[in-house]
């Protein structure tokens, strides 16, 4: 009888206890939601549009002191409803807060590391990269000698150059050449500025052409993306060039297939592009429970002055991703066959 009651008792203290857990699961209080929206304000002002930052913080400030997030006390049903009113003054679908305290704890890990511990996390992230052959997938001769090049990353140069050279390389003597962004979601401007080198006259030292630029308001600066004076192998400004694209191509493979295209030196085909010419800064802790991706830069095409963000860049001849390598490889034989008549 005695055993029955103390099982009894365990299963009672095991509901209790269970219980207990579950009454202490913190919910969103009014002290974490002034404090979000507090700290969310000051990082608006480095906002790739400062006036609109500002604009957004007044909005948000507003809300709060009105009682608009009072009853609200889940963190991420808090954190959609500020993206959303973000998004709705901004357009912007970069700019968004997330429910993340995991997040938030890499992040404070990653602050407090030492040098020594920063280089050696700089070694694993190029070894990583490396094991994804940074991001080259193929790269072949197809009939007709025509170069085929995909990749599905821009790597950063100090990591991929050698590799990139290699696959320029490999292509240098084909008639025209196929690059396949269809599934490349962007990267780093540097592999951006040495890959376009190929394909656009450097000239002279004095006149080296301005490819692209990166504004960052919040700090005052702009940063420019001209031809390479140096390469291993030669530049390619006469052979053919098309790119493919899809509704994934993004981001540093955007401003690529950009310049190429506002420049006349490419046929772009496939699909429009997904549309993201900012850069964000993070994603940065906001506290500790949220974290927040804020664009702070957009690249800017030299020529036209413009961007593709929140629009995406048109291709030249429109068809579905899947189709879009035969659509180009048609495309050469009759540009091909109107040379030879």
């Amino acid at each position: 009888m005695k055993a029955i009651k103390v099982v009894i008792t365990c299963i009672i203290c095991l509901i209790t206890n269970g219980s207990a857990v579950s009454q202490s699961k913190l919910e969103l209080n009014q002290q974490i939601r002034t404090e979000t929206i507090a700290k969310l304000s000051v990082m608006l002002k480095d906002y790739v549009y400062p006036e609109l930052g500002i604009k957004v913080s007044n909005r948000l400030t507003k809300n709060l002191n009105e009682g608009k997030y009072d009853d609200i006390t889940d963190f991420n049903m808090f954190a959609q409803l500020v993206t959303n009113e973000m998004f709705e003054l901004t357009k912007d679908k970069h700019l968004l807060i997330r429910y993340d305290p995991e997040d938030v704890n890499e992040i404070k890990k990653s602050e407090a590391i030492s040098g020594k511990e920063r280089v050696e996390y700089f070694n694993r992230q190029k070894e990583n990269s490396g094991k994804r052959n940074y991001g080259f997938k193929e790269v072949k001769i197809l009939p007709g000698n025509i170069g085929y090049l995909r990749f599905n990353e821009f790597e950063r140069a100090e990591f991929a150059s050698k590799t990139a050279h290699a696959a320029m390389e490999f292509i240098s003597n084909t008639d025209a050449i196929i690059i396949d962004l269809r599934n490349n979601n962007g990267g780093w401007g540097s592999m951006v500025q040495l890959l376009l080198s190929y394909f656009i006259d450097f000239q002279d030292e004095k006149n080296n052409i301005l490819l692209f630029e990166k504004n960052l308001p919040y700090k005052n600066e702009v940063i420019q993306y001209r031809t390479l004076p140096d390469l291993p192998g030669k530049r390619l400004i006469q052979t053919p060039l098309y790119i493919l694209t899809s509704g994934d191509t993004y981001s540093a493979a955007e401003a690529f297939t950009d310049v190429l295209q506002k420049r006349n030196r490419a046929i772009i085909i496939g699909e429009t592009t997904r549309g993201g010419a900012h850069s964000t800064r993070g994603p940065e802790m906001l506290t500790d429970y949220y974290i927040v991706k804020m664009p702070v830069s957009e690249v800017i095409n030299s020529q036209t002055k413009k961007n593709w963000e929140g629009t995406g860049i048109e291709p030249d001849i429109k068809t579905d991703r899947k189709h879009a390598l035969d659509t180009a490889l048609i495309k050469i034989q009759e540009i091909e066959q109107k040379t030879n008549r």
